[in-house]
């Protein structure tokens, strides 16, 4: 699966507020800039490694959506591996 780095930012994007619990923000974070806050996790993520993590997966056809939300939560212990954000 090739992903690009647009992709990958709409992913992080989409699943800010639940990727903002992995990273420290600091006691002060309800006085940053939204846009700051946003550009801040941008570059908390290792795309260059999460495409690579990618790479190594392979999904078949007619994958149902509560497989892939199986498979979702599979990778989540991998999160840090894989995005370089620590809990």
């Amino acid at each position: 699966m090739d992903v690009t780095n647009e992709e990958i930012r709409t992913i992080t994007i989409r699943h800010k507020i639940r990727l903002r619990n992995r990273i420290l923000e600091g006691g002060w974070v309800s006085q940053i800039p939204p846009q700051w806050r946003q550009t801040h996790l941008l570059e908390a993520i290792d795309m260059e490694g999460f495409r690579k993590r990618l790479k190594g997966m392979t999904l078949k056809q007619g994958v149902t959506s509560s497989q892939h939300e199986s498979l979702v939560q599979l990778v989540e212990p991998t999160f840090r591996d894989v995005t370089g954000i620590q809990k």
